[in-house]
């Protein structure tokens, strides 16, 4: 199933890391010119605040959120939502499909 929209890297290991910041820098210093969006489900935003680094992502890119199984409502009222709100955290809608992140990594 190919998109020509979409393009599938592995660039953990172009830049020899698994970590979400080190990422994003990646894209942002490659793309200097583009706005980055970072996407999650709903279910990561709720400890998003957590994270290492959170303020510093969004300070890079703007986060994209989308539903998974009920949590909308639970992250809408949690802290990452809270203190991050009008930092650039916006919910999108889309057909829902049933499958992981992991998942789509095997693809």
């Amino acid at each position: 199933m190919k998109n020509r929209f979409i393009k599938i890297g592995f660039y953990e290991q172009i830049i020899k890391s698994n970590k979400t910041i080190d990422l994003i820098k990646y894209f942002v210093k490659k793309n200097k010119n583009s706005n980055i969006y970072f996407i999650m489900g709903a279910d990561n935003l709720v400890n998003f605040h957590k994270w290492k680094k959170s303020n510093q992502i969004l300070n890079l890119c703007k986060i994209l959120v989308f539903d998974r199984d009920g949590y909308k409502t639970k992250s809408l009222k949690s802290p990452s939502f809270k203190k991050y709100n009008k930092k650039g955290i916006n919910f999108i809608k889309f057909k829902k499909v049933n499958i992981s992140s992991s998942q789509l990594r095997k693809i």
